[in-house]
């Protein structure tokens, strides 16, 4: 944590190798990561793309079976699997490198491809 109580890239790591570790439980990381997100501004925007993630991992399908309703955390079954959760760290991790190297560019391109799929969205919305 900064001197500021904000969060940096190795908590945020440190928490989500947690859950594919069952180190944490997804809930734990859940109620850790809910206040960050909804607190401060955050200025690293990988970490808060990482609390977002973080806070959404506990997500369990509804026990009604209703595949639109969602809820954090038990009864049901996760919606990501343990390995769902490895796979989004390694992208994650990905995208770091490519924020990094260049935030301007990234920053564009990740509204666009955000656009797109609303387009692409709206599109099956309307067939």
């Amino acid at each position: 944590m900064t001197t500021e109580g904000l969060p940096t890239r190795a908590d945020v790591e440190d928490k989500w190798t947690a859950i594919i570790e069952s180190r944490m439980t997804r809930e734990e990381v859940h109620f850790w990561a809910e206040p960050l997100m909804l607190g401060d501004k955050i200025d690293d925007m990988m970490v808060a793309s990482a609390l977002q993630y973080l806070h959404g991992f506990d997500l369990t399908g509804d026990k009604s079976g209703d595949p639109f309703l969602l809820n954090h955390g038990p009864p049901g079954e996760y919606i990501r699997s343990t390995d769902d959760v490895a796979q989004e760290l390694e992208r994650w991790r990905a995208h770091c490198g490519e924020y990094d190297a260049d935030p301007v560019g990234w920053a564009q391109r990740a509204r666009e491809t955000a656009r797109q799929r609303t387009e692409e969205r709206d599109q099956r919305d309307r067939t």
